[in-house]
């Protein structure tokens, strides 16, 4: 189930639909942005969306109707109001209005197009609570008599066309209000509204009637049917909550609506009030258009205002970055001149390396030659060495030889010595 909750308020102008819009709100739901401002035939204002009736004006508009037309069929409204495009306007409205999930929309005009809403809303993931307010037909119809000159048997035919077919569409468990009831038991009246906030209901309930409610707001009460339309009209509200008024709508209203209509024409009324009604409707969008031009203008000098702040911080930015470029320039300049220097010293030292290399190739060169004597020499001295060991091998040979023949010899002399000496001892012994 979506999150996001609707409450509709339904009813007939006049009805007090205004005061009960005022309660939902001040139990949490949200009006929107762009609420119609308070007038002198509502001095506490309308608790609606602007936007929101002027796009259901301009449905009606578009078929030549007005919101008191006493036109049953508004096939041809509701099939343009579902179209995509006007579903996708009715959209936009509703996602530029309100940033809130819990919201409240009411329009009387909504009795006759809320299949249009209910689309809308549903294809915006919102639940829908229809509430429907109602008031003694008569007491309506002669506050429309005062405010708009309109007759009071067209006033009791409105009534029945904008409540009965906002019974028929809100079938779905609606929250029944009776002003007339609002006004004499406000806490008994309330009441049913209290799921839609169980737990700040008492606390704004008993602020609203403090502060709000009024019963100077009930100007037309109830009285005695001035004629048998009244009459019926008046069993029709008392028995709103108990009675399926379908048949009724369907077969006898028509039947009602001819014959006023035939009546209307050969009174000659007709005409003075179309065109005291058209020009009072043309009146009223005038001031919704006045009110959206005002504040388009306003937005445009808030937009003018901001680019005039951001071109003069992008002047400024500009600015300082000029200051910083030219800083950067000398620093890069700085920074030029010093990798020139730096250049030019590691190829000075580069040169100094040749050089320096070069050096050390020839000194590597002359000790490579010097070594290669020296080698040459060592093996001359080796070659000479292996002569001379060959010469003291042969010394030592010819030693030994040498020996041997002297110790031959000694042999030889010790031999004869020895005889000798043996010879003389035996001369010695004789």
């Amino acid at each position: 189930m979506p999150k996001k909750r609707a409450v509709i308020i339904l009813g007939m102008h006049r009805s007090g639909t205004s005061a009960i819009s005022r309660f939902v709100n001040m139990l949490g739901f949200d009006l929107g942005d762009h609420i119609m401002a308070a007038r002198a035939d509502n001095p506490k204002g309308f608790w609606e969306n602007e936007e929101i009736v002027r796009h259901n004006d301009e449905l009606m508009a578009s078929a030549g109707l007005r919101w008191d037309a006493l036109e049953l069929d508004l096939s041809s409204v509701l099939k343009k109001g579902l179209t995509k495009k006007s579903l996708n306007v009715a959209l936009r409205i509703l996602r530029r209005e309100f940033s809130a999930d819990q919201i409240v929309i009411k329009d009387p005009r909504i009795c006759r197009l809320y299949p249009i809403w209910q689309e809308i809303l549903w294809s915006a993931n919102f639940s829908i609570t229809p509430v429907i307010v109602y008031r003694d037909p008569g007491s309506v119809a002669r506050s429309l008599e005062k405010r708009d000159n309109m007759p009071l048997n067209r006033g009791l035919l409105l009534w029945l066309i904008y409540v009965l077919e906002a019974v028929q569409y809100a079938k779905r468990k609606p929250i029944i209000i009776n002003y007339d009831e609002l006004i004499q038991e406000p806490e008994k009246s309330l009441a049913p509204l209290q799921r839609l906030n169980p737990e700040r209901f008492q606390e704004v309930r008993n602020q609203y009637i403090k502060n709000f409610l009024s019963k100077k707001l009930h100007h037309h009460k109830t009285r005695h049917a001035a004629n048998h339309l009244e009459q019926l009209t008046q069993q029709v509200a008392n028995y709103l909550c108990v009675e399926d008024h379908e048949p009724f709508r369907r077969e006898l209203l028509p039947v009602l609506l001819a014959t006023y209509l035939g009546r209307e024409s050969s009174f000659g009324t007709k005409k003075l009030y179309d065109e005291i009604s058209s020009a009072k409707a043309h009146s009223a969008r005038l001031e919704v258009e006045q009110r959206s031009y005002n504040r388009n203008i306003k937005l445009l000098k808030t937009a003018v205002k901001e680019k005039d702040g951001y071109i003069a911080s992008l002047k400024k930015g500009l600015k300082e970055n000029k200051i910083v470029l030219k800083e950067n320039e000398e620093y890069s300049e700085s920074l030029r001149v010093s990798l020139e220097k730096k250049v030019v010293e590691l190829s000075n030292a580069q040169k100094n390396l040749v050089k320096k290399n070069q050096v050390s190739d020839k000194y590597v060169a002359s000790l490579s030659s010097a070594i290669e004597d020296k080698e040459n020499y060592i093996m001359e001295l080796s070659s000479s060495l292996s002569e001379k060991e060959n010469q003291i091998a042969e010394l030592s040979s010819s030693l030994s030889e040498k020996e041997n023949y002297v110790n031959r010899l000694e042999s030889i002399k010790l031999v004869g010595l020895a005889k000798r000496l043996y010879g003389f001892r035996k001369e010695n012994d004789a």
